[in-house]
């Protein structure tokens, strides 16, 4: 059983971080009010830092108290790790730098699906967009602070590319939003005072003239998708990628060697 107990905890990261970009377009937009009254009621960057400050509460108690709790009640025996770094300032400037990192990326997926919802585009689509393209730039990076000891295999660079067609497709095929409107039992206006009105003018007013016929508007035909050269694009695509492998990694892997 210890033997996958990190696949657990990777399921975990799966399930949470999976249900985060849907549950950040949720809250930014209920506290923008778009739910209650069908449109905006505040400017867009400013429902989006309401929803972060109260991301940031959160990373404060799951990042900060929960760390010290656990910590008070699991002290380190010095008995057994008498060579124990403690808060090694290595350690605590890389991490903080990982915080900001996190931090920094929240404060984005807040502001990418307000804008996305502006242009009419599915937060999907920007959860698709990020799950996608983070794992790749985890790779590369990884392989500039520590270069693997041999050129990775063809599959490796054929992986980059079906993950960069699957973005394309992504972005071409994002699918449009319901639009938000009044929630059931978010009236604007009283139900009681708005029967009251309506016979109250129905009883002063005159006879309403006849409505004007309304057209049904044209339907749209969405225009096909255009050619591509795929062959050509997968060429240029393989060059490029070996280009920078051959800047970033295979020279540093060299200098390694000759040293």
């Amino acid at each position: 059983m210890v033997k996958y107990t990190w696949l657990f905890f990777v399921a975990g990261a799966v399930l949470t971080w999976g249900a985060y970009v849907v549950t950040i377009d949720h809250g930014r937009s209920e506290l923008a009010g778009i739910k209650q009254a069908g449109r905006p009621l505040v400017p867009g960057p400013v429902a989006a830092m309401r929803a972060f400050l109260f991301i940031g509460l959160a990373y404060f108690f799951m990042g900060v108290v929960v760390p010290l709790v656990y910590i008070k009640l699991n002290p380190v025996d010095p008995a057994k790790f008498p060579q124990d770094p403690k808060f090694f300032a290595r350690g605590v400037t890389l991490s903080t730098v990982a915080g900001v990192l996190g931090a920094a990326g929240a404060l984005c997926i807040v502001f990418a699906v307000g804008y996305a919802r502006a242009q009419k585009v599915s937060p999907a689509a920007v959860a698709s967009l990020v799950f996608c393209f983070a794992p790749i730039v985890n790779v590369i990076i990884s392989m500039i602070v520590e270069p693997p000891a041999s050129k990775p295999s063809p599959l490796f660079f054929l992986g980059i590319l079906m993950a960069a067609a699957g973005a394309a497709m992504v972005l071409y095929y994002k699918p449009e939003p319901k639009p938000h409107g009044p929630a059931a039992g978010h009236s604007l206006v009283a139900p009681a005072a708005a029967a009251g009105t309506t016979h109250h003018a129905a009883s002063t007013s005159p006879p309403p003239a006849a409505r004007p016929a309304v057209t049904a508007p044209p339907r749209h035909i969405p225009t096909p998708p255009p050619l591509v050269d795929w062959d050509r694009a997968t060429m240029r695509l393989v060059e490029e990628i070996d280009a920078v492998w051959d800047r970033a990694v295979r020279s540093k892997f060299r200098d390694r060697q000759n040293g």
